[in-house]
């Protein structure tokens, strides 16, 4: 784990727990424990990553989300949320988890939205894939200025952006995340290249 990684995790966690439990997803281990051994430690281990993420967020403090996982990598939120505020926010905290490979929400509904619950996802995981790629990642991103929207499967990326490579990640990113139809992107460079 990168050094930079790991000073933002312990700002962004607030507690040293959490930085263990991060450290915990990265060690390998033995050689004498079984694939299906590995595999369920690194479930367990993504399950309860993100179930301390989502009961840290104030604003989830009194939503009733179930967190599991069947798939390596594939983390299922249920239950029922008040608002598309809600989702988004429990959406892009699970999608941002470093081993969270996409988030199935097909059992999570809203009480109130204006949007499709498709298109509130597929913005949420890919503002939970900057976080990720910001803190675990090698590709430069920018986090605080560009917008992602989603209406019908195509995301709208407007805002700002440093220079070319995080306009390319940014893009790249979103084109990744599954539900996708197509990127549009009018992000500006502000500096040059």
């Amino acid at each position: 784990m990168k050094l930079k990684n790991l000073s933002k995790i312990l700002i962004l966690s607030g507690t040293l727990l959490n930085y263990h439990v991060v450290l915990a997803a990265d060690v390998d281990v033995n050689a004498n424990t079984t694939d299906s051994t590995v595999i369920s430690t690194d479930m367990s281990t993504l399950v309860s990553d993100v179930t301390n993420k989502l009961s840290n967020e104030a604003t989830l403090k009194n939503s009733k989300i179930t967190v599991t996982s069947t798939e390596p990598g594939i983390i299922k939120l249920s239950g029922n949320l008040a608002s598309d505020a809600e989702a988004d926010k429990a959406i892009e905290l699970a999608q941002s988890v470093a081993g969270v490979n996409d988030v199935d929400t097909s059992d999570l509904q809203v009480q109130t939205s204006l949007h499709p619950l498709s298109d509130t996802a597929i913005t949420a995981k890919i503002k939970g894939m900057y976080i990720r790629e910001k803190l675990f990642g090698d590709k430069e991103i920018s986090l605080t200025t560009v917008k992602v929207e989603t209406i019908n499967g195509v995301v709208y990326l407007s805002g700002t952006v440093d220079n070319k490579a995080q306009m390319e990640n940014a893009i790249n990113l979103a084109q990744a995340v599954s539900g996708v139809k197509e990127v549009k992107s009018t992000l500006e460079i502000t500096k040059s290249s």
